[in-house]
Order: C-alpha cells, then sequence, then structure tokens
C-alpha cells in the first residue's frame, strides 16, 4: 500500500519551476522506510567514518550570510526577497551583464541555492554540482542514482537534498562527501532549515510522497512526525516556533515546530503544492484551486483570497520594495500577478506566452522572473521590463539573487549576471568574469 501512495505522488510540476521527473518507487528497506528508520549507505572514504552532527560542527564554517541564498526561496521564511541585495537598482539594473555561463552536463532539475562561494545546482539524472561563486567553474560533482527534483539547502556546512527514489542526503558542502542518508518516501518537498547555536539542536523540516511532514537532526535521526492525509509536495516554511507547509490532502497546515503537535489547518478546494510564506504575522499560498490564500500565522483565518485563471504552482514572492507590502506571483494562467499585501487587490499582472511556474525573486524595486525563454527584472510598482536576457532555451529555473549575482538557468546553461564591480557598493562583491569560461 505504502507503495502505492508514494506512486501516486507524482505530479506535473511545482511552484518553484522545478521539474517533477516521474518518481521510482523506493527500493532499499520499505519496511524500514515506513518506520522511519536511516538507512546508511557507505562513506565516500570507507575506512573515514561519518562524523556526528557534534563532530562535524568543529569543521563547520560560518553560517550562510545575509547575502547568500542557501534555500529555496532564499530563507526558512521562504520570501524570495534578500534584503541584502541592494547593488541592483531600476537605474542600474539595464547594465547587468553576463559574468560568466557553466554547462552542467544536463538539463537544471531544480533551482539552484548558494552559500559561502558556492553554487548548488541539481541537474538532470541525479547529478549534483557544486560551482565556484566567481567563476563558474565546477568544484565537485556528486552522482545520487535517482534524479533530484527539488532544490536543495545549505546548513552547518552540509548540503541537504533528496532524490525521487525517496532518500535524504546530506553531504559536506566543500567536499561533497557523502555523511549519510535516510529513505522514507522524501522527493517530494525541499528541505527547511532551521540552525541553532549548537549543531546538535539544528533541526531539518520537510514532507514526504507517504503524506508526512517530518523534523530531523543533522544526523538525520527522526525527531517527530505528523501524518496528513495526502501527500506533501509542499516545501515548508518556517518562522519563529511554527512550521506552515500545504499538502494535497487540501489543507494548509500549521505546526509546533518543536513537537509537531497541529496549531490549525485552512481547507482548500484542490491540493496545495506551493511553498507558503510567512511575513508580518501573515501566511501567504497558493493552490491548485486557482486562489491565493492570505491567512494569519497565528490563527489560520483568512484575511483575503484572491483568484486566478489557472493553478498557482509558484512560490511567491513578499516584500516593501514599492513603499508597501506586495506579494508577487505565478499562475498557470500565463501570468505573474502583483497583489496588495493588505487586501489583496490587484495592483498590475504582466501576461506570457507560457504558465508561470517559475517563483519570482524581489530586491532593490525589481521583481525576478523566468519566463518563456528569458530572464527578466520588472519594475515591482509597474510591472514594466526594465532589464531582459534571452537564454539558451525555456528558462528552466527560478532566479537566485546572491552576492550582486542573479542566478539561473535554461537546460544545461548555468548563468550568472551582475554589475560590473566598480557599481557595486561595499556591501555587495561581484567576483571578476570568468575569463577562460564560456562567452555568449
Amino acid at each position: 500500500m505504502a507503495a502505492l501512495v508514494y506512486a501516486l505522488a507524482v505530479i506535473a510540476g511545482t511552484l518553484t519551476a522545478q521539474r517533477f521527473l516521474p518518481h521510482e518507487e523506493a527500493r532499499p528497506a520499505v519496511a524500514a522506510a515506513l518506520l522511519h528508520k536511516p538507512l546508511k549507505g557507505p562513506p565516500a572514504h570507507p575506512s573515514t567514518p561519518p562524523p556526528t552532527a557534534h563532530e562535524h560542527a568543529q569543521q563547520t564554517p560560518a553560517r550562510p550570510s545575509a547575502e547568500d541564498w542557501p534555500m529555496h526561496r532564499y530563507s526558512a521564511t521562504r520570501t524570495g526577497a534578500p534584503p541584502s541585495f541592494a547593488a541592483v537598482t531600476p537605474q542600474s539594473v539595464e547594465r547587468l551583464a553576463e559574468r560568466w555561463r557553466s554547462d552542467l552536463g544536463a538539463s537544471m532539475s531544480a533551482p539552484a541555492v548558494a552559500a559561502a562561494g558556492r553554487i548548488y545546482a541539481p541537474a538532470d539524472g541525479g547529478t549534483l554540482l557544486a560551482l565556484d561563486l566567481a567563476t563558474g567553474h565546477v568544484a565537485w560533482r556528486y552522482q545520487t542514482g535517482a534524479p533530484l527534483v527539488f532544490s536543495p539547502a545549505v546548513a552547518a556546512g552540509r548540503v541537504l537534498f533528496t532524490t525521487s527514489d525517496g532518500r535524504l542526503c546530506a553531504l559536506d558542502a566543500t567536499t561533497g562527501r557523502r555523511l549519510w542518508s535516510r529513505t522514507a518516501g522524501y522527493g517530494a518537498s525541499s528541505p527547511v532549515v532551521q540552525e541553532a547555536d549548537r549543531a546538535a539542536d539544528t533541526r531539518i523540516y520537510l514532507g514526504t510522497a507517504h503524506g508526512t511532514i517530518e523534523a530531523l537532526d543533522l544526523d538525520g535521526q527522526l525527531t517527530w512526525t505528523f501524518m496528513a492525509k495526502g501527500p506533501v509536495e509542499s516545501s515548508p516554511a518556517l518562522a519563529g516556533h511554527t512550521l506552515y507547509v500545504g499538502s494535497n490532502d487540501r489543507h494548509i497546515y500549521a505546526l509546533d515546530a518543536r513537537t509537531g503537535k497541529l496549531q490549525w489547518s485552512v481547507a482548500t478546494s484542490a491540493g496545495v503544492s506551493a511553498t507558503p510564506v510567512v511575513t508580518r504575522d501573515t501566511v501567504y499560498v497558493g493552490s491548485q484551486d486557482a486562489t491565493m490564500y492570505a491567512l494569519n500565522a497565528t490563527t489560520g483565518s483568512t484575511l483575503w483570497t484572491h483568484r486566478t485563471n489557472g493553478s498557482i504552482r509558484s512560490s511567491a514572492a513578499v516584500g516593501s520594495q514599492t513603499g508597501h507590502e506586495s506579494v508577487y506571483v505565478g499562475s498557470d494562467d500565463g501570468t505573474l500577478y502583483a497583489f496588495d499585501a493588505i487586501d489583496g487587490h490587484t495592483e498590475w499582472k504582466r501576461s506570457f506566452t507560457n504558465p508561470v511556474v517559475s517563483s519570482p525573486a524581489l530586491a532593490g524595486g525589481l521583481v525576478y522572473l523566468g519566463a518563456d525563454d528569458s530572464v527578466a527584472a520588472l519594475d515591482a510598482r509597474t510591472g514594466q521590463t526594465r532589464w531582459t536576457r534571452q537564454l539558451a532555451g525555456p528558462a528552466t529555473a527560478s532566479p537566485a539573487l546572491t552576492h550582486g549575482s542573479v542566478i539561473t538557468g535554461s537546460g544545461r546553461v548555468l548563468y550568472a549576471f551582475a554589475l560590473h564591480a566598480a557599481e557595486v557598493t561595499a556591501n555587495e562583491v561581484v567576483r571578476p568574469p570568468n575569463t577562460a569560461g564560456h562567452r555568449p
């Protein structure tokens, strides 16, 4: 029965422009997966056992800075709006230029993340690549043996990611060495991490195709589990001690992040695969019922809803870029919407040829979006195009904004666009272009 439920977890796409590949049935010890027992494979160097969270903490680099993009939608609250990306403005954005491009060897299968001078990009065929942010050169590759369909997360010196055969894996972020893996129906959700002062107190949260929402420690040990009534293809958001996540059982849940206890739930009229966004005591999340929901983060009461003409699989970007807070989200009706965050009225909308499943990013009065075969920066107040660049093919990855660079992908090519170093403020660092790399 578990295998049947897992197989039914396949969906056509996700809110983050992370393409779903067909899930494969979890093969390694289904009984252990149902009991949530970690299955640890052999380390990359058999003579050296994987370190514990305490041991690994001694060689762990500093936490990601505000200029990094270490997990899906930038941070645990999933706003897609980094506060430190200030060098690029509506006046300077037209001077964004390609710094480098890198051939990944296979098409990107999910948006990249960035931390500590590295970019981590999933590619078709089950490859996770670590690239130098300054040059685009590949530092290491890790072959998972199964497709990766969601963005990884970087925390405590580890790269955490799920695979379509049900595994959650942890690698050393510097070397790519495998630390552990755990099989329990994962692969349908991108992890969110709550880092603590002590590595032993750090927690990883994610959903599974079996319909559970789980909390684990840095060694992959389960600390609690909550059972929903359908596959969890939404990536959780975390604010304070509350975890927010949607499910294909047509509900949005708020759970106590310390215990997994249900705080509230809200019913929708279709499944929720979109990632919630939490800001100013409000949760914003789209549903496949073509509705954008704004909910009180404490009680779950509905503040407003707004219908579109298509399912919402895109993650929203939320921020105060226009003098007041706005919500930017794409719909399968081929439209990017800007809603007023307080009452939900439409401020503007932009139409594209294809469904907008890419998730926008927001900074410096600009909305960055991959749509059709281009990456673009739109004026956050009006929706007018301020900058655009055609890519090698359809935009397959939502943009990440990190250290003055716009990172996005098309097919097997990963791009970095940035201003020239002389135009960057002291708080934004852009490395020299990769003179040895590929050029347009």
